[in-house]
């Protein structure tokens, strides 16, 4: 009688799997403009609400090196547009200036970015997001955004990295503990 036990753990455990890879799909890549890319003349706050970013995901920031960049900041350089010329840039968390940029959006906060180039932060090319592990939460954290009028609303949910990791590891032990009992 312990086979067919043994066999329902088996199963079990190959079902968590299972689960867990179609929940490892769940992360996204998003290109930053969709097709216009990283440049002056888009909305990108705009851009960000119709996206609801997930931790895992992916920006990627393409644009013409040399002529734009994409760096990560805090709220208030985001606010300010002002990177400071001081050699610590006060305010800048990440730089990235290769022009095919790919930020990975590892944990559950608020993300800032802008493009420092002199006027072109001022001139829209700044967005923030919200990244989140749980279900159904706004994608976006332009507060300072004048508000929507197109009627777009935004719904989407994903599974943030923290929960995929927990699920790993509860699939690894629970293999682990049917081979354990295979012996």
């Amino acid at each position: 009688m312990e086979i067919p036990h043994l066999l329902i753990n088996i199963i079990t455990t190959l079902l968590m799997l299972i689960i867990l890879a179609f929940y490892s799909a769940e992360s996204k890549s998003y290109t930053v403009g969709d097709g216009e890319g990283w440049d002056i003349g888009t909305n990108y706050m705009a851009w960000a609400q119709g996206h609801n970013f997930t931790a895992g995901d992916v920006l990627v920031f393409k644009y013409v090196k040399g002529q734009h960049n994409a760096y990560e900041v805090t709220k208030e350089v985001y606010r300010s547009c002002d990177v400071g010329n001081g050699s610590a840039n006060a305010g800048v968390v990440r730089k990235y200036e290769s022009g095919s940029d790919e930020v990975v959006l590892g944990e559950a906060r608020e993300y800032w970015f802008i493009c420092s180039f002199e006027g072109h932060c001022l001139g829209g090319m700044k967005f923030g997001v919200d990244v989140s592990l749980e279900l159904m939460t706004p994608p976006n954290i332009n507060n300072d955004a004048p508000p929507r009028d197109d009627g777009v609303t935004n719904t989407g949910c994903g599974v943030g990295a923290g929960n995929k990791f927990w699920a790993l590891w509860g699939a690894v032990l629970m293999l682990l503990a049917n081979l354990a009992m295979l012996q």
